[in-house]
């Protein structure tokens, strides 16, 4: 499967990206995350009953319920934000200076009171601006209470102390800080603070995700959008979170995010919807949001091509150049060769007619008090008998 995977171009999560105004935002990463119960109860304490009792007893017993409450309020810090927990920021990395223009150029772009309304919400956090609420969003870790559940949750009232309550905790995580390393500093942390006794069950939870603006896979949903008419926006890191680190993080280290068009809200709620048909031009109902895979595809198809030619376009006159150096030295390598036998066949013809020349000069040379070889030869020829009666 690893194989396999190695040669996708990333990973996307199908979403309706739309707002109600047509605009759409490219994610460049996610938050990570921790979800967590926190189990306090008599029995593990030792405190507090071991079974749900009448609440009058609360004047002579210790309750867990409350043993909870304080427990979460070492969480964070006095302003009920901010985590508290020992050196949980250790591992945060600022945005890059990359990230931060990215930022700087989106929140401009981005309609707080359209925000706001969707929220219902009036306010943000320490009456900060909407600046600061955004870069807070995106560079921020969090502890949040899901939910708490403990006694008696109907309707009126019951007059019990509970002996166990429990609280939902979810921990957003942002580069580098890790799951489980989050997971072993709010153990730590609790135990630290006379907070030993409760339970921390990690239900699920996964590291952060980050994509670089550069990749196919992001080039190709800017390409995509553009063609429907939409100028995409890029934003640093999405708030919320989902385990795409499978394939961002070691080993594949593919691109992934979300992309499509269309419009959805209310995410996880009881009202979440998807719109079907659009009465609005600018938001694609269903058919288009479908259509906008098809666009994504022939986009990436187009990036990969050209990145192919590119890539034949730079490697041939590498390749040509060095085939042709082998060639030529290979071409020099022969021509020395062939030179080297034509200087032999000099050297042994030179020494051949050396060998002659000293072969007559032996034979014009007389011996002491002797003949010539060439005059006994020719006195053993026919032609020489009279020459060696004349000589005699």
């Amino acid at each position: 499967i690893q194989a396999a995977l190695k040669k996708c171009v990333g990973v996307i999560i199908p979403l309706g990206s739309q707002s109600l105004d047509g605009s759409v935002e490219i994610n460049l990463g996610a938050k990570g995350i921790v979800e967590l119960e926190l189990v306090s109860s008599g029995e593990k304490w030792g405190r507090g009953p071991s079974k749900d009792v009448h609440s009058s007893l609360f004047a002579q017993l210790d309750s867990p319920a409350w043993h909870l409450v304080q427990a979460l309020n070492t969480l964070v810090e006095k302003d009920g934000h901010t985590p508290a927990v020992e050196v949980f920021f250790e591992k945060v990395r600022p945005l890059s200076p990359q990230l931060k223009k990215i930022l700087e150029d989106a929140i401009p772009k981005r309609n707080e009171a359209g925000t706001k309304k969707a929220l219902g919400v009036q306010h943000w956090f320490k009456g900060e601006s909407f600046h600061d609420a955004e870069l807070r969003l995106v560079s921020q870790p969090t502890i949040n209470i899901e939910g708490l559940v403990g006694g008696y949750t109907g309707p009126g009232g019951k007059t019990i102390l509970p002996h166990k309550a429990v609280a939902k905790i979810d921990m957003r995580l942002v580069p580098d800080m890790t799951a489980m390393d989050t997971l072993a500093k709010v153990k730590a942390h609790l135990a630290k603070h006379g907070f030993g006794d409760i339970e921390v069950n990690m239900t699920g939870g996964y590291d952060p995700t980050e994509t670089d603006p550069a990749s196919k896979l992001i080039q190709a949903q800017i390409a995509a959008y553009r063609k429907a008419g939409v100028e995409p926006l890029l934003w640093p890191r999405l708030a919320g979170s989902w385990p795409g680190v499978t394939f961002t993080g070691a080993p594949l280290k593919l691109a992934a995010g979300q992309y499509g068009l269309g419009h959805g809200d209310g995410a996880h709620a009881p009202d979440e919807y998807f719109l079907i048909e659009s009465s609005n031009p600018k938001v694609a109902g269903m058919d288009g949001a479908v259509r906008s895979y098809v666009d994504l595809f022939y986009a990436l198809a187009v990036l990969l091509a050209l990145a192919a030619c590119l890539a034949a376009a730079v490697l041939f006159p590498i390749l040509f150049f060095r085939h042709a150096r082998s060639f030529l030295l290979a071409l020099d390598s022969s021509v020395n060769q062939d030179q080297g036998n034509e200087d032999q066949a000099h050297h042994d013809q030179h020494n051949q007619e050396q060998a002659r020349d000293a072969d007559d000069a032996a034979v014009d040379m007389p011996p002491a008090g002797g003949l010539t070889r060439r005059t006994l030869a020719a006195l053993a020829s026919d032609d020489g008998r009279e020459i060696g009666r004349a000589h005699v």
